[in-house]
């Protein structure tokens, strides 16, 4: 069966525990071209917190194969394991693990803690998985943004500027631009008032600088 298959079967296991009010997290695990174990969250039907989807089918494919030790197996989950659950995979011998998206907040492959580099590890599968995204700034917001430049048509420029790139890149290049120049107009529109503050204290009385000005009229104050 191939790959992609395995992970489309993890899939139906995280859309089944998504229907239990779980977190949508599911996992195979594969001996040999054959799924012995499948499973979904079920930290709250089990009340067990350690009831994780790769928890839980290691359990089962250990119970399978009459072994702890899953050599020759191969685990597909849908979300990046957590620090307990890459543990866990390294204790039973997990041949490779395949994994569909990256956890920058829980994770502990390529995010977090990275488990499997850590030189106290004592077993490292082979990981194919998902790259963590980058994030977006707090301070983009194309719909309204202040400045001529913001918006679909500021991004837009910003995409035909780089039609030489692959879509992909032109994209990111493009975000990225808008989000640089989003941050500027942000920037400048808290900046002016401070400089127009620091201006009017100086016309007030010349003889100082800016901060002695404002100092003197705040002590003045009654």
């Amino acid at each position: 069966m191939p790959a992609n298959t395995f992970m489309d079967l993890a899939l139906d296991e995280a859309h089944a525990a998504a229907d239990m009010g779980e977190v949508p997290i599911g996992c195979v695990i594969v001996h040999d071209g054959d799924m012995i174990a499948q499973a979904g969250n079920r930290t709250l039907a089990d009340r067990d917190p350690t009831a994780h989807a790769e928890m839980v089918a290691i359990r089962q494919a250990a119970a399978a194969l009459g072994s702890e030790r899953l050599v020759d197996c191969d685990l597909y989950v849908t979300l990046e394991p957590c620090a307990m659950c890459a543990a866990a995979i390294s204790f039973a011998r997990i041949r490779r693990l395949y994994y569909g998206a990256a956890d920058p907040k829980g994770g502990a492959v390529e995010n977090g803690v990275r488990f499997f580099a850590s030189p106290t590890c004592l077993h490292r599968p082979e990981v194919y998985g998902g790259k963590p995204r980058p994030r977006r700034r707090r301070c983009c917001r194309p719909s309204s943004a202040p400045g001529g430049d913001g918006g679909f048509v500021g991004w837009a420029k910003a995409r035909d500027e780089n039609s030489a790139l692959s879509p992909r890149s032109a994209q990111r290049r493009a975000h990225a631009d808008l989000s640089q120049r989003t941050c500027d107009a942000w920037a400048r529109r808290a900046i002016e008032p401070r400089k127009r503050c620091a201006a009017a204290c100086a016309r007030l009385c010349p003889p100082y600088g800016a901060r002695d000005a404002a100092l003197k009229i705040r002590v003045a104050a009654p």
